[in-house]
């Protein structure tokens, strides 16, 4: 488990550089550390570094340091050991613009940390495959991937407060994509962002541009843009790849996973992949038949695993610290997950992750609407309208009108969005949150772009989670290679028409694998869930749930509704007040708070050495 702390003060300052000695003496002290740059006014540390997957690249200068993992922009990787660091032009580079040219020369998951005449500057790559947190404390600016490491750092006076604005913010918009995070004082640095780090304050700018590059359309023939859809897939899979070890492999039966498995075995010894599909009881859970061909054509291993139905929510009421709310749902076959990792001795488990908004499944009528904005009128708006209705499931006629109103429109398109609020208590409402420091900035940068590029531009600036608040260090490297920056960027320049040709979502993604992946596969329109297994995990943790929320914070503040809770819970047959989904969102949340609780009631005096 890659990780990494980063102290930075002004040495100029003797109490700030002699805490620093103490706290650089207490993690070097268990053995388990070792400093990347240790210098005046900047000490790094990394954990869990390999020379394969991830590791620290020190600047020529000796100011700065870039850590994680980092392909150059054909997809060649620079592994951590110091005979194939990347040269010392890019490191040169690096330090001239401050990280600025990272973003246009490299990719991969990395955060580089730069210190010159005016400061310390943070860099995080565009992907945010690296997670990146930073906090100033008492003179002292303490940057981290994993919020137990700062605070079992830092003591009791590490322990941060509660933000409940932040709670509010993430019922009601479902998910918190700004700097803060639901901690007093612990701010994010996004992806693609520059923050420098000032004697009191940082400041951020963004480095990368997605809306710039999405109003930079790449309105190819379909063969075309497949063929570069295709290539481009492939690439950014096989870096991740590698030159060897094992990976497993989750395979859903679905069209992404399918795609990134007929990636790897165009980089690795199909025996080298072992795939894994978890099935359970009911009309949407299990796809085995499609996990089946798609490991046959591969020529993979595939285990098949029953999701575990007896499965006990106590199991996350002990989940790891962090900035902000995990969700549980997708969280649920953590411990199998790295059970099955270590049986067949693979460190990283690959998925699909991301293809959704990647490869454009929004059923919607949205593509007519972005042709008319990219094209106008013409013998094409009328095939384009046809897809699009197709893939809406509703007339030309209708998508027409609404493709034509939206031409009408002169502001940001107008797209319901937020969290699912049947549970929404008296309290959620009260006043008027303020949500703009917790909305993406980029959210604001849409203007100008057609409605179906707008969304999934919206949807690809929240960054796949890369570790496992419940699994922790037991768990395999998570590694989603379709959120790669490359793949990325390319899919944000083909216009929603082009991926989704024939009026198929996913429909460029499709036909540029038609080849590769089953056919079953490539022609499937439904696809697989999770929700009647969710509901048989509440149903089998009724009592654990009711405690839990009826006796929970979010209820005390009138957050959440007692009575709405109390009628999805009843084991009477009528339609549940809230979805399962939901449900399990403020069990994760209240598990959260009460970590957090405990921690702050546990904090007692500890010595600075």
């Amino acid at each position: 488990m890659f990780r990494y702390l980063v102290l930075a003060w002004d040495p100029l300052r003797p109490d700030c550089s002699a805490r620093v000695v103490r706290l650089r003496q207490r993690l070097l002290r268990s053995g388990a550390w070792s400093p990347s740059i240790d210098v005046s006014g900047l000490f790094v540390a990394t954990t869990g570094s390999d020379r394969r997957n991830n590791g620290a690249w020190p600047l020529t200068s000796g100011r700065g340091v870039i850590l994680g993992r980092l392909f150059d922009i054909r997809g060649a990787a620079h592994p951590s050991g110091s005979g194939a660091a990347p040269n010392d032009a890019l490191l040169e580079a690096v330090a001239q613009t401050s990280g600025a040219s990272l973003i246009g020369s490299h990719w991969g998951r990395y955060v580089a940390v730069l210190q010159d005449d005016a400061g310390i500057t943070v860099v995080r790559d565009p992907g945010g495959a690296l997670p990146c947190f930073f906090r100033h404390l008492r003179g002292i600016w303490l940057v981290f991937s994993w919020l137990e490491d700062s605070i079992d750092l830092l003591g009791p006076e590490g322990v941060p407060p509660l933000d409940w604005e932040a709670i509010r913010a993430l019922l009601l918009l479902g998910a918190l994509g700004g700097h803060a995070t639901a901690l007093d004082c612990v701010t994010a640095v996004l992806p693609g962002q520059r923050v420098r780090l000032g004697a009191h304050a940082a400041r951020g700018e963004m480095l990368w541009a997605p809306a710039a590059i999405a109003r930079d359309p790449l309105d190819l023939p379909a063969s075309r843009a497949a063929d570069l859809l295709l290539q481009t897939s492939e690439r950014c899979v096989g870096a991740w790849a590698g030159d060897g070890g094992r990976i497993l492999m989750r395979l859903s039966g679905g069209v992404d996973s399918a795609i990134v498995l007929a990636c790897l075995t165009k980089k690795l010894d199909p025996d080298s992949i072992i795939c894994l599909n978890y099935h359970s009881p009911g009309a949407d859970g299990d796809e085995r038949g499609y996990a089946r061909q798609a490991a046959s054509m591969a020529g993979c291993r595939l285990i098949e695993a029953p999701r575990d139905t007896g499965y006990r929510l106590e199991r996350v009421l002990a989940l790891a610290l962090t900035p902000c709310p995990t969700s549980i749902a997708g969280r649920l076959t953590a411990d199998t997950d790295a059970a099955h990792a270590r049986s067949v001795d693979a460190l990283a488990m690959f998925t699909g992750g991301g293809g959704d908004q990647l490869y454009f499944e929004f059923r919607r009528w949205w593509p007519a609407a972005d042709y008319l904005r990219n094209r106008g009128f013409g013998p094409g708006f009328l095939r384009a309208a046809m897809s699009a209705a197709r893939l809406g499931g509703q007339s030309v006629w209708q998508t027409m009108r609404l493709a034509l109103s939206d031409r009408l429109r002169s502001g940001a398109p107008s797209i319901a969005a937020g969290g699912s609020l049947s549970l929404a208590g008296p309290g959620l409402m009260d006043g008027t949150p303020d949500l703009a420091r917790f909305v993406h900035p980029l959210s604001r940068a849409t203007h100008g772009l057609p409605i179906g590029k707008s969304v999934q531009l919206s949807q690809l600036l929240f960054p796949m989670e890369y570790y496992d608040p419940i699994a922790r260090e037991a768990g395999p490297e998570l590694v989603n290679p379709l959120l790669s920056q490359p793949l990325v960027e390319l899919c944000l320049r083909l216009p929603t028409y082009l991926l989704t040709a024939g009026g198929q979502p996913r429909g460029l993604a499709r036909l540029a694998f038609a080849h590769h992946i089953p056919r079953a596969i490539a022609l499937r329109r439904s696809k697989g869930g999770m929700e009647e297994h969710l509901s048989a995990v509440v149903a089998q943790n009724r009592d654990v749930v009711r405690t839990l929320l009826l006796e929970g914070q979010l209820v005390q503040r009138g957050l959440i509704d007692r009575r709405r809770i109390e009628e999805s819970l009843s084991t009477a047959r009528q339609a549940p007040a809230a979805s399962t989904a939901e449900i399990l969102t403020c069990v994760g949340i209240e598990a959260w708070l009460g970590r957090h609780e405990a921690l702050r009631r546990s904090a007692g005096p500890r010595p600075e050495s």
